[in-house]
Formats: structure tokens, sequence, C-alpha cells
């Protein structure tokens, strides 16, 4: 009996000492969202220097996550054009068409038909543009962050970023192109070849007659032809690339420190002022 009260006695404290740090956990979440609250409220805000000081933090990490990104599309920029190059003119389908017109057109046409389509895959007046969508959401999130602080507050400024033009040759598609010609030339005889040789085999070695093997000996011939074209055409299209980006050694000169300094100026100088 004695033993069963003991028992009884622990399991309560355990469930009052479980209870109770439940409740103090559940306090803390609960302090912690009345904050998160506070701070998104869109009631009249009371200033305070503690108001002050989270807003200020907030906006601060708004400034990182700005530079951040503006960062981000500088340094892949040019990689999202390559790959958006690679999927229009480097497909299957592009594939047979600039071997046909290699063939068909001259020198002049050749060169200035890839002119123009290095204008339209590699210029940056795409960057400009997905930088001033960026400017455009970082200004709304900083106006809705001050709006909250103080009505009608002032915005900071972003200057114009003018990005250098690179001008980029895609004279190499002439060779790209002739050694896609080569690749399909070479294929076909190299198919004809290997057909020969083995039946060659089958017949002069092992004996079987090569029409009761015929659709085997078509079988292997085309596989290893399609593995041997995927590997030829792939090697051409990364030395075709690679000559591209040799291109483009140097980034975008901005000067990104510079302008986190001066967002992160501008927001401390607005909310020690108010």
């Amino acid at each position: 009996m004695k033993l069963v009260v003991v028992r009884l006695l622990v399991f309560l404290s355990l469930v009052f000492i479980v209870t109770s740090c439940q409740d103090k956990e559940a306090e803390k979440l609960r302090t912690k969202v009345n904050e998160k609250l506070e701070l998104t409220s869109d009631d009249n805000v009371k200033l305070t220097s503690v108001t002050a000081e989270q807003y200020k933090d907030v906006e601060l990490q708004y400034n990182q996550d700005y530079v951040s990104t503006l960062q981000d599309i500088l340094d892949n920029s040019f990689e999202k054009q390559l790959e958006q190059f690679e999927d229009k003119e480097l497909g299957l389908l592009s594939y047979f068409s600039n071997m046909f017109k290699y063939i068909i057109k001259n020198n002049q046409e050749w060169e200035d038909m890839w002119s123009v389509k290095s204008n339209k895959y590699f210029n940056s007046l795409e960057v400009e543009q997905e930088i001033n969508t960026l400017n455009q959401k970082y200004l709304t999130d900083i106006k809705n962050i001050r709006s909250r602080f103080k009505q009608n507050a002032n915005l900071p400024t972003l200057n114009k970023i003018e990005l250098q033009n690179v001008e980029t040759s895609l004279y190499d598609m002439g060779k790209y192109s002739r050694n896609n010609i080569i690749i399909e030339v070479g294929t076909t005889i190299f198919e004809w070849l290997l057909g020969i040789f083995i039946v060659w085999l089958i017949i002069g070695l092992i004996g079987i007659c090569i029409h009761d093997l015929g659709w085997v000996m078509d079988l292997i011939v085309t596989v290893i032809v399609i593995i041997l074209s995927i590997i030829l055409t792939s090697r051409n299209d990364n030395k075709l690339l690679n000559s591209i980006r040799e291109q483009h050694q140097e980034k975008y000169n901005v000067d990104i420190h510079s302008i986190h300094e001066n967002l992160d100026q501008n927001t401390i100088h607005f909310y020690e002022v108010h």
C-alpha cells in the first residue's frame, strides 16, 4: 500500500513539473509572437528607443537581403544568358538547322545572323531590368515597414545601375557547325564500315548466316553510333560554350559594398532622428 502511495505521489509530482515547464515554454513562445505582432501591426506605434531598435534591425536585414540578391544577379547573369543561348541554339532542331544554314549562307550572311543573335542573348538590358525589379521590391518593403513606424516617411534613394555592355562574339559558331557536319558525315561512314566489319566477324569467325542475326547486327551498330555521336557532339557543344565564357572573364563592375554601406547609414539615420 505504501509503495502504491509513493508511486502515486511521484507521478503527480512529475505531471506538475512537466506542466509547469510547458507553461513556461508556452509563455515564452506567446511573448515572442506578441512581439512579432507588435512589430508588424498596422496600429499606430508608440515611439520608444526599443521600438525604433526593433524596426531598425528588421530594415538592416532588408538591406542585407537586397545587396545579397543584387550580387547574385550580377554574378550569375552571364551564365543565365549562356544557358538561354544553349537551350535555344544548341538544341536538337537548331543542331540540324544551323548545319543547313552554314551550307546555304555566304560568309557575310552567316556573320550578320550571329551578330544579331549575339545582341539578342548577351546584353546588359535584361540584367538592368532584373535589377530594377529588385529595386522596386526593396523600396516597397522599406515603405511598408517605415509607414508602420511613421506616416509619410522618406525612402532611401537607389541610384540607377548602368552596366557596361560586353560585346560577345559568336564567330566560333561557324567552326561549331562545320564540326557537326563532320561528325554527321563521319559517323555515317563509321556506321557503314562497322556494319561491314561485324558481318565479316559473324560470317568469318563464328560461321553463322548473317540473315539469322541481321537484327542483332543492326541494333549493335545503331547503339554504338548513337553513343559515339552523343559523345562527339557534347564535346563540340562544350568547346563552343567555353570559348564564349573566355570572353567574359571580368564581372560587372558595381561597388556592392558602397551600396550596402549607404543603405545602412540611411536606415540608422532614419530611426535615430525619429
